[in-house]
């Protein structure tokens, strides 16, 4: 089930990637989508920190190669955040 993040995330991909919704789903990676490529990868990372107020790392970004791996590590990094901030 998405949320509003999941939401949120769905459409600064599409954005990004400069694609429309119906051309992707949850399943979207690099394999299957060509358009996402170096440059729209660097936007698309650039749109989720400016966002999230999040930082990706060079491991997690070498391993960002699905739409649902990135769903994945912003959901990790906001409950981080979410866990940090009550402290």
């Amino acid at each position: 089930m998405k949320n509003k993040i999941d939401n949120q995330i769905l459409e600064i991909f599409r954005k990004s990637l400069e694609i429309k919704s119906n051309e992707f789903d949850i399943n979207a990676n690099k394999k299957n989508l060509p358009m996402w490529d170096s440059m729209s990868n660097v936007a698309l990372i650039l749109n989720i920190e400016k966002k999230y107020k999040i930082k990706f790392n060079n491991n997690e970004i070498n391993k960002l190669d699905s739409l649902e791996k990135l769903i994945k590590i912003v959901r990790k990094k906001i409950v981080k955040i979410k866990k940090l901030s009550k402290k």
